[in-house]
């Protein structure tokens, strides 16, 4: 039995030249023993041995077993940038080592190319004139480390540093600023074993601008949240220009700031907008090639104009008097109505039922109101008089006591028909065809005739009324339509007298 005592670690290539994506062999021997050894292969950052990282890829174990055995590993490994200075070691053991035998490290030098250079200001960069600027360039992760330049078609560059850390290399080019810099400047790149790379930047020497001029602002179209500019543009030597336009309420400390680019025009108009009504703001308008910025131009004061509010003292006031003319109005109505009313009842009895048949005074003959009828005489609540033609038949003049004959009766046939009053009484079947609601007829009355007063053959209807009030609006039938009033069945008429109609006054 015997234990491993070494192994040693070599490489069949040059490690001086080794380049990204192309395979190393590497190899680890053990010495002789009993019994044969096992072989692990480990790679870590250089100066980092606490973490390093098995391979477990790639490798092939021989044993050569004679009376004692040593054992071989070869190992082919494909190195990226990323194992560039890192360390490659392998460890050896069998049953009887109580610790594995390490081997000597090799240090991987891994040959790769930069990242394309680039310039930190970009592909343009605006200078003022007699002032320092300064152009970087970087290129990093190139091994081995690229080499950086600077050159310019219009002056030789002159001022350069160079940096490098940790592979990454920079190279500054700095400079004062004169009128013929202007012009293109390169910056190249030059690594061993690989093609050499560059890119330009356009280095633009600016003036400064002179202030714009005419900077005003236009009365007749500043409203209550607006206030128009006006400006020409102080000098048109260099590229376009940048105005920038400040401003702030009198009454505020911080300013606004606002872009305004150049339009190519000899004059330029400018809205501020979002303003206040009725406030005082200070403007100041400034011209700018890129960084270098003109003086600023005089403080414009100007003041929006105030928001028209509506007097309302007279609107109120006229609404308030025609408030007061409806009210009057009104009254003025109430009181015509209540002294002159529409409706005005003659002889109306509490239960409201009117009576409105004209009677001759001077020649009564014994005769009553009749209710059922209504008067052909004008009615306020009418325009015109009834269509009604009463029959009045003329009777041979009888002397009256001074002698004349100027009494007119109505001369009535003598017949033993008994007497009808609702004969002319619509049926319900005659209303519902004329759009009439129905209503029962209220109970006939008794009637009985009897002759009264002389033998000239006047007879009159005695109607016997019941207290019975039918309550509903009956409808007479007539072919003229003459409008009929109710009649009370309660009320009575006074006794016709017992005289003859010749004794009557």
């Amino acid at each position: 039995m015997a234990p491993v005592t070494s192994v040693t670690i070599s490489s069949a290539n040059s490690l001086d030249n080794v380049t990204e994506h192309t395979a190393v062999v590497f190899t680890c021997t053990t010495s002789t023993s009993r019994p044969a050894a096992s072989i692990y292969w480990y790679i870590h950052p250089n100066g980092h041995s606490n973490t390093r990282t098995q391979i477990t890829e790639n490798i092939t174990t021989t044993t050569d077993y004679n009376d004692l055995s040593v054992t071989t590993s070869i190992l082919r490994f494909v190195a990226t940038r990323l194992h560039n200075n890192m360390k490659m070691f392998c460890t050896a053991n069998n049953s009887i080592n109580a610790n594995s035998m390490k081997s000597n490290e090799i240090l991987l030098d891994v040959q790769h190319k930069a990242y394309h250079p680039y310039i930190t200001q970009g592909n343009e960069y605006h200078v003022i004139e007699n002032t320092t600027g300064t152009l970087s360039c970087s290129a990093n992760g190139g091994n081995p480390v690229p080499k950086l330049s600077w050159k310019c078609e219009t002056f030789s560059p002159t001022n350069i540093s160079t940096n490098n850390s940790h592979g990454n290399v920079t190279t500054t080019l700095t400079l004062t600023a004169s009128g013929n810099h202007t012009g293109t400047c390169t910056c190249i790149s030059q690594q061993t074993g690989y093609q050499n790379e560059s890119i330009d930047v356009s280095l633009v020497v600016v003036y400064k601008p002179n202030p714009p001029t005419g900077f005003r602002y236009i009365e007749g179209r500043t409203t209550s949240s607006s206030i128009h500019l006006e400006w020409k543009p102080g000098s048109k030597n260099g590229p376009p220009q940048i105005f920038y336009i400040k401003y702030k309420k009198s009454s505020d400390t911080l300013w606004n700031y606002l872009k305004v680019p150049d339009n190519g025009q000899e004059s330029m108009e400018f809205s501020l907008t979002g303003l206040t009504e009725n406030s005082k703001y200070e403007i100041v308008i400034l011209a700018s090639y890129g960084k270098a910025y003109s003086s600023e131009s005089s403080v414009l004061v100007t003041t929006t104009k105030a928001i028209d509010k509506p007097n309302l003292i007279p609107l109120i006031g006229g609404i308030a008097g025609g408030v007061a003319g409806c009210i009057i109005l009104v009254i003025v109505i109430i009181v015509l109505i209540r002294k002159y009313p529409v409706f005005k009842r003659s002889g109306a009895d509490k239960q409201g039922v009117r009576r409105s048949i004209s009677v001759d005074s001077d020649n009564e003959d014994g005769l009553q109101d009749n209710p059922m009828y209504e008067s052909s005489n004008n009615v306020p609540s009418r325009t015109s008089t009834p269509s009604v033609v009463y029959a009045k038949p003329t009777k041979p003049n009888k002397p009256n006591a001074t002698g004349t004959g100027d009494i007119t009766y109505a001369e009535v046939k003598k017949t033993n028909k008994t007497v009808d009053v609702y004969e002319n009484v619509a049926t319900n079947n005659d209303l519902v065809s004329k759009g009439v609601t129905k209503h029962p007829h209220p109970e006939k009355p008794t009637t009985k005739e009897s002759k009264i007063g002389d033998n000239k053959g006047l007879i009159y209807a005695d109607l016997e009324f019941n207290n019975k009030q039918p309550g509903k609006k009956m409808v007479i039938k007539g072919d003229d339509r003459t409008t009929y009033d109710l009649v009370d069945f309660t009320k009575k008429a006074k006794p016709l007298p017992e005289s003859d109609g010749d004794n009557e006054k």
